[in-house]
């Protein structure tokens, strides 16, 4: 009998005359069957790996992570443990492969690849802390290592700490001279960190390597808008549409820039097409509305409110909008929800008395019709108690005259000429509105005294003018004609 070692045969009666010497054969070929053994199993693993990461690239992660799970049984070393990691984050599956991630990576702390991913890891769990470490801890092993450093960057980034995310795109930059990406991100952080000369200068940079990195044209755009060069600015929004029309962003901006340079009509046409498009935020129809309100064209009155009500559904606490919404409302002849909108003005800015007077002036006028003589009346009594001036003080005597309550008339004409007197305005033409309203109320004798006074005035002027010789005559006459009413009325 013989046994084959595959080095030399040995017959049996070797055996028996040398018994040490068949110890020692069996101790080899325990060795080699043992060495044997391994290699297959090595043969197997490298083959096994072989078909894991084929799988992994074809993107069949589920089949990746059964051969993996069965190739764990025997073995777990950090290649395999490393695979795991990545077929699961690849199914998003971050909690369960983060184990195995910081297993790969502990066994070999070297190994910038299993870092990285584990880096990926941390982030995507929000564990910024330990991510932001382990970059730094690749970096420190492999300061080149780009995948780390550009999500480092990112990191940074995301947490809005763009002074250490400047520092690491800078240093991407210097590496890569003609990378777009790069020297956006630099621009994106001067931006943010409210240095705009900066970083129009790094997105200039990545637009001329890029003409079409329309991310890069937007906020070019909006910097110039902000730093008020809104010719640069449309330039650029004009660039961008080109690219895509059908951009929003773009379309409000260039919106936005019309209705800046007070080109009304240019606004609208974007701002209905924002509106077409489904984007009816607040600030959309508030500023739609406002052009068609200060374009001021009668076929515009209707669109104005409607678009300015809308608005006002979507925020009711704007006492700007509240404002234009009355001013609105009088000029498509809603008088009722015109006073309605410009007290709730008046509400919203108390106690800002100058926003409100100038409202309530405003209202005033509104209510300058014969259906609406009581709401002016209330009107004006509301502003005076605000801010007590003489022409409020007339308005409000002339109300009161014509709704022939004397006594009150009476009152506010001695408080309109005791403003005059106070405000030490030029009287000249105030005796002939104090001679009107004491006629109105049937004061006859006073108002002849104030139209005589007025006469004196205006016969100093010595004009030739036929219209003022006519106004002159007509005073002449209504003088005449009160005297004579005295006259009989006194007998």
């Amino acid at each position: 009998m013989t046994l084959s070692l595959g080095v030399r045969k040995i017959s049996s009666s070797d055996a028996i005359l040398y018994p040490q010497a068949t110890k020692n054969i069996e101790n080899m070929r325990k060795f080699i069957c043992f060495f044997l053994f391994t290699f297959v199993v090595k043969i197997g693993f490298t083959q096994n790996f072989e078909k894991i990461d084929l799988l992994l690239l074809k993107g069949n992660f589920a089949d990746a992570i059964q051969l993996i799970d069965n190739q764990l049984l025997a073995d777990s070393t950090s290649g395999i443990l490393y695979r795991k990691a990545i077929a699961h984050q690849a199914l998003m599956q971050y909690d369960v492969a983060l184990p195995f991630a910081i297993k790969a990576a502990k066994a070999e702390p070297q190994n910038t690849d299993y870092k990285a991913v584990l880096a990926k890891n941390y982030n995507e769990l929000d564990m910024f802390v330990n991510a932001k470490q382990t970059y730094i801890e690749i970096l420190k092993t492999d300061s080149t290592h780009l995948n780390a450093k550009t999500n480092l960057a990112k990191l940074y980034l995301n947490n809005a700490d763009f002074e250490n995310a400047l520092l690491v795109y800078s240093q991407l930059s210097a590496k890569d001279t003609a990378n777009s990406y790069f020297y956006h991100q630099i621009g994106f952080c001067y931006r943010r960190l409210n240095e705009p000369v900066h970083a129009i200068v790094f997105f200039d940079k990545a637009y001329s390597l890029n003409p079409e990195n329309l991310s890069a044209i937007k906020n070019l755009s909006a910097l110039y808008f902000d730093i008020k060069k809104y010719d640069k600015a449309m330039e650029l929004t004009d660039a961008g549409l080109a690219l895509d029309s059908t951009d929003l962003s773009l379309v409000k901006r260039k919106a936005n820039l019309f209705y800046t340079l007070k080109k009304f009509e240019d606004a609208i046409v974007y701002y209905k097409k924002l509106l077409q498009r489904g984007d009816s935020s607040y600030f959309n129809l508030y500023f739609a509305g406002l052009c068609y309100y200060f374009a001021d064209k009668f076929e515009f009155k209707t669109e104005a409110a409607s678009l300015l009500e809308k608005a006002y559904t979507q925020d009711s606490t704007d006492k700007v909008l509240c404002s234009y919404l009355g001013r609105a409302m009088h000029r498509a002849f809603e008088y009722d929800k015109a006073g309605y909108y410009l007290n709730k003005a008046i509400e919203l800015n108390m106690p800002d008395t100058s926003f409100f007077v100038d409202t309530y002036d405003y209202m005033i006028d509104l209510y300058n019709n014969d259906n609406y003589k009581e709401k002016q009346l209330e009107v004006a009594l509301q502003r005076f108690k605000y801010q007590q001036d003489s022409k409020t003080a007339n308005k409000i005597a002339y109300l009161y005259a014509y709704a022939s309550q004397k006594k009150e008339a009476l009152k506010y004409i001695e408080i309109f000429e005791q403003l005059l007197i106070n405000e030490k305005v030029d009287r000249y033409g105030y005796s002939y509105i104090l001679a009107d309203l004491y006629e109105k109320i049937g004061e006859k004798q006073k108002a002849i005294v104030q139209y005589e006074k007025y006469l004196k005035e205006i016969e100093k002027t010595n004009s030739t003018d036929e219209g003022f010789q006519k106004h002159i005559e007509g005073i002449r006459v209504k003088i005449g004609k009160l005297k004579a009413d005295v006259h009989f009325e006194g007998n």
